[in-house]
């Protein structure tokens, strides 16, 4: 995610990352002090993008089509729908093991309505992005902030024919969401079979409530 103002403004990050000059940004979201979007920064020309929203959102899936030499890669970056639980809720749901569920029934029961919407929300735009993906002329990687965890409906969609750039190289338990109970694997990068990958690395790194991820790919008939 990226927005225009503060530490991680749009032209801050444009600088630290002048080695990729070439990018795609769509806001999702925009007010008269604030814009939020996604991004895509490449050192490569990207010679074609566009974005995508999902289950009549703003846009929450953007793609680049980006030439590599002879190759050409489809990366999209995707956000999916947050479960929207406050502060208050995250100490609710932690509470559990230490006190009387029955208390704080109203409570939990709205984090329930919560986490259930996202849930379905979630699972449609999974299915719009599966399709762009099964659409895409070319070779893809899919990054991103799915809020959902390896055993979903949504990973295992977004994923299916994919391969998992932790799963190949990562170590542990890869945890990027660490402001939960438990930390949470949510966000990740997929990649077409004729694309490998190597390196993965979760940077331990307090930008935001979600530690940054990065890894090596490559595509096979080419030079690492």
């Amino acid at each position: 995610m990226v927005k225009n103002r503060g530490a991680f403004d749009i032209e801050s990050i444009s600088k630290k990352l002048s080695f990729a000059p070439f990018k795609h940004i769509k806001y999702t979201y925009e007010d008269r002090n604030n814009k939020v979007g996604l991004a895509i920064f490449s050192k490569y020309p990207i010679i074609n993008s566009g974005d995508r929203n999902l289950a009549q959102n703003n846009p929450r899936s953007i793609f680049a089509d980006v030439k590599i030499n002879s190759d050409t890669v489809r990366i999209f970056t995707n956000h999916l729908e947050s479960n929207a639980l406050s502060q208050e809720m995250l100490d609710a749901i932690d509470s559990l093991i230490t006190t009387n569920p029955k208390e704080n029934k109203t409570e939990y029961m709205g984090i329930i309505h919560n986490m259930k919407s996202a849930y379905i929300e979630r699972a449609k735009q999974a299915l719009e992005i599966h399709h762009e993906l099964n659409s895409s002329p070319h070779p893809v990687i899919v990054t991103g902030d799915f809020n959902d965890t390896p055993v979903s409906f949504a990973y295992r969609t977004i994923s299916n024919k994919l391969q998992d750039a932790f799963v190949s190289s990562g170590r542990g338990m890869g945890a990027t969401y660490m402001e939960f109970i438990l930390p949470l694997r949510i966000d990740f990068l997929l990649h077409d079979p004729v694309i490998s990958s190597s390196g993965f690395e979760r940077h331990q790194v307090k930008f935001s409530d979600h530690h940054p991820i990065e890894a090596t790919f490559w595509f096979d008939n080419s030079e690492r």
